[in-house]
């Protein structure tokens, strides 16, 4: 019989016998008093809050500007310079860093399919574009 078994088993037949299961301890067992152990676990988490403050308000610091204020344009023309835009703003917010940006750039500014596809983005902008000013009736 397995290990597996016989414990399903035992802990079937000791549950049977009205026995109480053994409590896990409410902290880590690190081999260490229960008091010690305690202050571990907030000293972790202490050390978690003041390391991670300050990220947390790096983050806000770093809020996106307020670029889009609305999808509704006077023309088609400047509907699609709208799709334009949010197709490059995609693009810089998947990849931030610049200079990866600029040599990619160089890359896929040579390869026809690339393009194409890039071309796609823009349509399916376009798309969302017209429909938010009732395509311009």
């Amino acid at each position: 019989m397995s290990t597996l078994s016989q414990w399903v088993i035992n802990a079937s037949t000791s549950a049977d016998a009205g026995s109480p299961r053994p409590r896990k301890p409410l902290t880590p067992d690190w081999g260490i008093g229960e008091t010690m152990a305690i202050k571990c676990t907030t000293a972790i988490g202490i050390a978690v809050l003041v390391l991670g403050l300050p990220l947390s308000l790096q983050a806000q610091d770093k809020a996106p500007e307020r670029w889009l204020p609305s999808l509704i344009t006077e023309t088609p023309q400047e509907g699609f310079e709208l799709a334009v835009k949010l197709s490059r703003m995609g693009v810089k917010s998947t990849q931030p860093d610049k200079e990866v940006l600029f040599r990619e750039r160089a890359k896929y500014a040579q390869n026809g399919e690339a393009l194409m596809h890039a071309s796609e983005v823009v349509a399916i902008h376009f798309q969302t574009v017209a429909a938010a000013n009732s395509y311009w009736k």
